[in-house]
């Protein structure tokens, strides 16, 4: 390739990729962000105020739900929580303020305990523990305290 071949070969690669400037820009160019979706949130249902040692029964009747219960404590301890429900009707979850009970399998009943103090409020979640899932829900439960 000859020299004069060469200078225009990179004056039509320079006039191609350029701007017509010959100043670097400021600051970097950056793609439009695309705003993400927002993750649907479960319907939460204030179901109300209980008591240690109420049972309480209630129904999930609907995918990625949950019932919401408050309690406040009547005494420092340990708070046990027990959720049952038949197995067959789904799967369901317990949560004692932010801690969620676990359980080797998820099948009832679920066991929560949660240390508390004297006068402070609670809450307690019952809610759907598949709420991917498409087929028709209806889960009744029974949910009982105790202070240990």
């Amino acid at each position: 390739m000859t020299r004069l071949e060469a200078v225009i070969c990179i004056s039509m690669v320079a006039a191609a990729c350029g701007s017509g400037t010959h100043e670097l820009p400021t600051s970097p160019t950056r793609n439009p962000v695309t705003p993400s979706v927002p993750l649907p949130t479960p319907t939460v249902t204030v179901v109300g105020v209980i008591v240690v040692g109420q049972l309480v029964t209630g129904a999930l009747e609907v995918h990625d739900t949950a019932n919401l219960f408050e309690l406040t404590a009547p005494l420092s301890g340990t708070l046990v929580a027990q959720l049952s429900w038949p197995a067959a009707q789904g799967n369901l979850s317990l949560s004692l303020a932010d801690v969620r009970a676990s359980s080797v399998t998820p099948n009832p009943p679920l066991v929560a305990r949660l240390p508390i103090v004297a006068g402070q409020k609670y809450q307690l979640r019952v809610a759907d523990a598949a709420p991917w899932d498409y087929d028709v829900l209806h889960v009744t439960y029974l949910l009982t305290t105790a202070i240990q």
